[in-house]
């Protein structure tokens, strides 16, 4: 009975053990099942692409992130290799990591293309671990794409600044120097390792002084940049001359992180810049001199021109005057001889009496030309004064020329201001004048007028005639013109010619009056 007892009292503990052992059992597969459905879902819901690949290489179970990177529904991936999923130029990449996985057994890694099909060219880094239970292996893809891209675009960044003539430094915000390109050993000597860890200032050879420093600090914290020239010297002492740009870097917060100098060395330009003041200083002071030179023989030209107008228009006086008193009398005096001579002759002598008459014409017309040749030298009408003068030249060539020629003076209060010099000059500017009309202006009216404006004198000589343009003017052989514009400056007046083609042509000239008694 004891013993019967005993047995039920085993059985019953046994059967306790065996129902705390079960509940645990149970208790540890719910959380299994729970881990793994947690699991389950992190693999399923995760951005990274994560594949199961066979012996073969062929894919046997994918999440939903490769599914959606290798543009295939996770059914359709099952059985499919993977390598057809990658460019053929990085498929021997991807052979490599196999056979490595194959002979090692140990965690490796590789960067490979993917198929452009699979919409555009992706990048990706293939983690791949052993499966030695089923002798395949589980891949995790990241897609580094825009991380390949930016490490592209910075290598290439850094290549160009690598190639720049110009040489560059980077500070961090201790003022420290943590970079430099190549040129900046080319410039300055110091190789890299001797610059980096060191302020910028060791580069300094001449002191620039406390205000120079304080514009730099001025400068980078307004604007966060400065520009400007530093001396610099090299490591085997030479100085030379550098054109400075400091450029402040911030981080994310827009505190400053690092200094930016960039600078090139501008010794030789400088020094070609001096020598080039030098000689545009030189090459002023020549042109001044020579200017000045200029200037006074001008102004001898200038003197010597009236001084030859004045010794034409006296020498002209004194011709007109010896034709009139010797050749005029003596022509006068061989005239009324000849009268007499033919009135003797009277009816007695006929053909003696005709010649008389022939020669009495002839010396007519000598007077008559004597008469106008006195006129072309210094007409006696000059004496009279301008005004007279004037109305007479204006007649002449109206007869001349059959034009309608029209003469307005202001008045004698205008005429007794002009002195007897700029009377004759005014005088010979509009016979000038009248006499290019003549001969090149066709012209049907022609207006002479004389007025008075302030302190001067204008004389305007306006015609209807062909015009004519700036080259006509300035052509060589227009010595009328320039005989007009050389007296006019050696009055110290003012010409104005205004004319166009088919538009007539106005001349004005402008003379200072002498001060009102």
């Amino acid at each position: 009975m004891l013993k019967a007892w005993h047995e039920a009292q085993v059985n019953r503990i046994e059967l306790e053990l065996q129902a705390a052992a079960l509940a645990e059992m149970r208790l540890q597969k719910e959380e299994v099942e729970e881990d793994l459905s947690r699991y389950t879902g992190l693999y399923e819901q995760a951005p990274a692409c994560y594949l199961s690949l066979s012996r073969s290489g062929r894919i046997d179970g994918a999440n939903r992130a490769a599914a959606s990177l290798l543009r295939h529904a996770r059914a359709e991936l099952i059985g499919m290799p993977f390598e057809q999923f990658i460019a053929p130029s990085s498929q021997p990449d991807w052979r490599g990591l196999l056979a490595r996985l194959d002979r090692q057994g140990q965690p490796s890694a590789v960067e490979v293309q993917l198929q452009e099909e699979l919409g555009g060219a992706h990048r990706v880094r293939l983690e791949a671990n052993y499966n030695a239970r089923s002798g395949g292996c589980r891949i995790i893809l990241s897609d580094i794409s825009d991380w390949h891209a930016r490490e592209m675009a910075l290598q290439r960044a850094f290549a160009m600044l690598d190639s720049l003539d110009e040489g560059m430094a980077l500070t961090n915000a201790s003022g420290r120097i943590v970079s430099v390109n190549p040129a900046f050993s080319q410039l300055t000597a110091y190789p890299p390792a001797t610059a980096l860890g060191r302020s910028l200032r060791f580069l300094r050879h001449r002191e620039p002084g406390a205000a120079f420093y304080a514009d730099i600090w001025r400068s980078l914290l307004c604007r966060g940049s400065w520009q400007g020239e530093a001396w610099g010297q090299r490591a085997d002492g030479g100085e030379f001359l550098a054109a400075l740009s400091l450029k402040v870097m911030r981080d994310p917060d827009g505190r400053p992180a690092n200094l930016l100098a960039v600078f090139s060395d501008i010794t030789q330009r400088k020094r070609a810049e001096m020598a080039l003041r030098e000689l545009h200083r030189e090459l002023d002071a020549r042109v001044r001199l020579r200017t000045s030179e200029l200037a006074q023989a001008n102004a001898h030209l200038r003197q010597l021109s009236a001084h030859l107008a004045e010794v034409k228009e006296a020498e002209r006086k004194r011709i007109a005057r010896e034709i009139h008193d010797e050749l005029g009398q003596n022509l006068l005096a061989l005239r009324i001889d000849i009268s007499m001579l033919q009135a003797r002759a009277g009816a007695r002598h006929p053909r003696l009496q005709q010649r008389a008459s022939l020669a009495l014409e002839n010396v007519d017309a000598t007077i008559r030309s004597v008469r106008n040749i006195i006129n072309e030298l210094r007409p006696a009408v000059l004496d009279l004064g301008l005004h007279a003068a004037l109305e007479w030249l204006v007649r002449d060539f109206a007869v001349r020329g059959q034009f309608d020629c029209r003469l307005q003076v202001a008045g004698d209060a205008l005429l007794e201001r002009i002195d007897a010099e700029s009377g004759v000059v005014l005088f010979r500017i509009v016979q000038e004048s009248l006499s290019n009309v003549l001969r090149h202006a066709a012209a049907s009216h022609v207006r002479v007028e004389l007025a008075e404006e302030g302190d001067t004198v204008l004389l305007l000589v306006e015609d209807n005639g062909a015009g004519m343009d700036a080259s006509q003017r300035d052509k060589p052989g227009a010595f009328g013109l320039l005989g007009i514009a050389e007296r006019v400056e050696a009055m110290g007046g003012a010409l104005s010619i205004v004319s166009a083609p088919r538009d007539g042509c106005c001349l004005s000239v402008r003379l200072a009056l002498p001060a009102r008694a």
